[in-house]
C-alpha cells in the first residue's frame, strides 16, 4: 500500500473512481428520495390544513355577526319587520352572509327605493336604505316617485296631499311629472297649486287647482299659456276665485271664463 498519493495495492486507480462515483450516485438518489418523501409529507400536510381552515371558516360560529347598523331615513318601513327580514340573512355567519341576496330582497320592499348592504370587520353588517320619495298619485292608486318611475305600496300608507295625475295614456308620468313641476313655478307666484294634472289622449292638457279653480291649458305651448294665465290672475280671478267653476286658455287672445252659477244653469 501507498498513502498520500501512492497507488494501493491490487486496486486499479480506475476501480476506485467508479466505486467513488456509483457511492455518490447512491447517495444522491437516497438524499432524493427522502427529499421527494419530504414534499409529499408537507403537501398532505398543507392540504389539510387547508381542509380544517375551510371547515373551520365555513362554521357560523367561527366569526359570527354580532351587530347589524341600519342608516338611512325612512318612515314607511316598519323597523320590526326589516330585522325580521335581515337576520336569516346572517346566519351563515360575517364570510359567508350574501349580502348580495339581502340587498335584492330590500330593494323589493314597496317603500325602499334603493339599499347598499356591506360588511364592516370584523362581525358588523351595515346597511343604508333609501326611501321612495312620491310626488304624485296616478288614477290607480300607484305612486310616481321624483325620478319619474312608478310604484305600488298599500293604499293606507299613502301620504295624503298628493296631486293626482290623470292620462289614458301609457308611460306618460315623466312628461306629467316634468310638466306638472314647470306649472307649479310658474303659479308659485299667485300662492295656488296644483292638485290634479290630466292629459288626455288628444295630449291636450288641464289643471285643477287648490282653490277650486279648473283650468284649461290646451295642447299647444301649455306653459306659454299658463304663464299668460298667471299675468292676468289678478285680474280675471282675484277676490272672486269661490264664483269661479273653469278658466279656458285655448284663446289667441284673452281667456274664457265659465262662474259657478252659470255652470248650474
Amino acid at each position: 500500500m501507498r498513502e498520500e498519493g501512492k497507488f494501493l495495492a491490487g486496486q486499479p486507480f480506475q476501480d476506485r473512481i467508479k466505486e467513488y462515483r456509483r457511492t455518490r450516485w447512491q447517495s444522491a438518489k437516497q438524499q432524493s428520495g427522502h427529499y421527494r418523501l419530504l414534499k409529499i409529507s408537507l403537501g398532505i400536510l398543507f392540504c389539510c390544513a387547508i381542509i380544517w381552515s375551510w371547515q373551520k371558516l365555513a362554521n357560523p360560529q367561527t366569526l359570527p355577526i354580532k351587530s347589524i347598523q341600519i342608516t338611512g331615513l325612512y318612515e314607511h318601513v316598519d323597523h320590526a319587520a326589516l330585522q325580521q327580514l335581515i337576520l336569516p340573512y346572517t346566519e351563515k355567519g360575517f364570510l359567508w352572509a350574501d349580502t348580495a341576496a339581502l340587498q335584492d330582497r330590500l330593494q323589493q320592499l314597496p317603500w325602499i327605493y334603493n339599499a347598499n348592504v356591506k360588511r364592516a370587520w370584523p362581525d358588523k353588517l351595515i346597511i343604508n336604505l333609501s326611501e321612495q320619495k312620491p310626488v304624485a298619485r296616478m288614477a290607480d292608486n300607484k305612486l310616481v316617485n321624483a325620478q319619474g318611475d312608478i310604484f305600488a305600496v298599500d293604499q293606507a300608507t299613502i301620504p295624503a296631499g298628493l296631486p293626482t295625475f290623470i292620462s289614458p295614456l301609457a308611460e306618460q308620468q315623466k312628461l306629467m311629472l316634468q310638466n306638472y313641476q314647470s306649472m307649479n313655478t310658474i303659479l308659485a307666484p299667485l300662492a295656488v297649486k296644483i292638485v290634479a294634472l290630466a292629459l288626455d289622449a288628444r295630449q291636450s292638457w288641464s289643471l285643477q287647482l287648490d282653490n277650486g279653480i279648473v283650468v284649461i291649458v290646451g295642447k299647444v305651448d301649455p306653459l306659454q299659456h299658463l304663464q299668460r294665465f298667471a299675468q292676468v290672475y289678478p285680474q280675471v280671478v282675484g277676490a272672486s276665485a269661490a264664483a269661479i267653476n273653469s278658466v279656458d286658455l285655448r284663446y289667441a287672445s284673452g281667456v274664457a271664463v265659465r262662474f259657478k252659477n252659470a255652470a248650474k244653469s
